[in-house]
Order: structure tokens, then C-alpha cells, then sequence
């Protein structure tokens, strides 16, 4: 994920699409929250799976009450 980030920061031209295709999609009520859905199901998954392994493990983070935290994820060493 990080790699299509850095690619496009790094590509000008890909970044002034990608700028004006979220112009439109922001422009557009019906656009933007259905791009809103897309994001919400894309991180449901990430977080039912860590939620899961949080139930299977003595995690600090309490399944009963739920609250907002931040994952990481940090590259193997070279």
C-alpha cells in the first residue's frame, strides 16, 4: 500500500489525475459517499481481523469496549 502512495507522490502527472478525478468525485454528493462506503468496507476488513486476534490473545485492547486505535506496521530489516 505504501508503494502506490510513494508512486504517487513521486509521478506528477499521475497525482494531477488522480487530483482532478477526486474534484469530481468530491463535487458530487452521490460520488462522495459512495467513495466513503468504498474506504469504510476497505478498512471494516483489516479491523474484524485484528478484532479476531485480539479475542484469541491476552491483547490489552479490550474486545467488550470497543474504542478507536491505530495499527502499524513496521518492514522487516534488511
Amino acid at each position: 500500500m505504501f508503494d502506490i502512495t510513494l508512486d504517487y507522490v513521486q509521478d506528477e502527472n499521475q497525482r494531477a489525475r488522480n487530483d482532478a478525478v477526486d474534484r469530481i468525485v468530491e463535487g458530487f454528493p452521490q460520488l462522495s459517499a459512495r467513495y466513503l462506503e468504498k474506504m469504510q468496507r476497505t478498512q471494516e476488513l483489516p479491523a474484524n481481523t485484528s478484532t479476531r486476534r485480539c479475542q484469541r490473545s491476552s491483547s490489552p485492547i479490550s474486545v467488550k469496549k470497543p474504542r478507536p486505535f491505530s495499527q502499524v506496521a513496521v518492514p522487516p530489516a534488511d
